[in-house]
């Protein structure tokens, strides 16, 4: 029997938000195109018989007339929601609210889809790897303050840091193939795929450590954060169960020019590459070989939902080429 996966995004039709960008070629493209070209992609390129996808948008802020005429013309579940804790923060609503599914996968909105995916649900859940602020000693003290158990996994990063400072060269090992064994679960929270049966247990316990990790960022380093959960959603999930393993590389492939070594890696990664199942466009220049394949996708999506012309899209690409070459 095939396994079925609800693909859950949370998105609101807005110009930007704080812990949302729209930077590098996201600048044109709106959240609600981001998930049409999420929501095509997927249709289009995965096609494995194992997995059977659901796809539902949850919302905070009402939709205009003419965002919800085109989300009618797919079969994405669109629900309303009002999270009390955060006007447009509303992430925890997609593991609490009731779907029936044997799995949940939750997305960010900036994604394209290439190839098959292959999940392991055997697993409790799956993620991969992100940025890391911490050291060792770090992480023991803010596990401490959540009363969360300590993940006993390697920590490369040595020196101390700190809520602004970052570092990918874990997440970079990784990609690259050099790391055989788990390290610590400082997850990218671009995509989850957590068991359904253990989602709410995960969420109730997020909610209360997120805010808790707000007042330990606030005591310890004087800086004021708005329910910011990535940094401890690792910690938390492995709280609930130990039966974990990353996603495989190629699975929230992070197209992301902010850091070298991203750049380096992207930079040495070809746009067709085999092992590219699901691709993560969280920051890159309108100059890089990886906007041309998101802008193909956005100038289709453009052509199905809003009727644009061929002369339409035609502009819009060479007025994107144009820009690529003016900087």
């Amino acid at each position: 029997m095939n396994s079925k996966i609800a693909i859950i995004v949370t998105v609101n039709d807005i110009k930007t938000f704080h812990g949302g960008s729209l930077s590098g070629i996201k600048k044109q493209i709106s959240y609600i195109d981001q998930f049409l070209i999420l929501y095509e992609t997927v249709k289009k390129n995965w096609t494995t018989p194992n997995y059977v996808f659901e796809f539902y948008l949850f919302h905070s802020i009402p939709f205009s007339e003419e965002v919800k005429n085109i989300l009618k013309k797919t079969d994405v579940t669109v629900t309303l929601v009002n999270y009390e804790k955060h006007k447009t923060k509303i992430r925890p609503v997609a593991y609490f609210y009731d779907i029936e599914c044997d799995y949940r996968l939750v997305l960010d909105v900036d994604m394209i889809a290439v190839d098959n995916p292959v999940f392991d649900l055997n697993l409790d859940f799956q993620a991969m790897y992100g940025g890391n602020k911490y050291n060792k000693e770090q992480w023991e003290e803010i596990c401490e303050f959540l009363n969360v158990t300590m993940p006993q996994y390697p920590i490369f990063k040595k020196e101390a840091g700190a809520y602004n400072s970052w570092s990918v060269e874990e997440m970079y090992l990784y990609n690259t193939y050099q790391l055989k064994e788990k390290i610590f679960p400082y997850f990218n929270n671009g995509a989850i795929l957590i068991k359904n049966d253990i989602s709410k247990k995960f969420v109730s316990n997020w909610e209360e450590k997120r805010e808790k990790y707000m007042h330990y960022v606030k005591n310890t380093q004087n800086i004021e954060i708005d329910f910011e959960g990535q940094d401890i959603v690792g910690v938390v999930l492995n709280d609930i169960s130990s039966n974990w393993k990353p996603f495989d590389v190629g699975f929230n492939f992070p197209l992301q020019e902010k850091f070298e070594k991203t750049k380096h890696l992207l930079k040495n990664t070809k746009t067709n590459a085999s092992f590219l199942s699901l691709l993560h466009y969280i920051n890159i220049d309108k100059e890089s070989k990886w906007s041309n394949l998101i802008f193909k996708e956005y100038l289709q999506v453009r052509k199905k939902y809003y009727g644009d012309s061929k002369l339409q899209v035609f502009y819009k690409y060479i007025l994107y080429l144009t820009n690529r070459l003016i900087k």
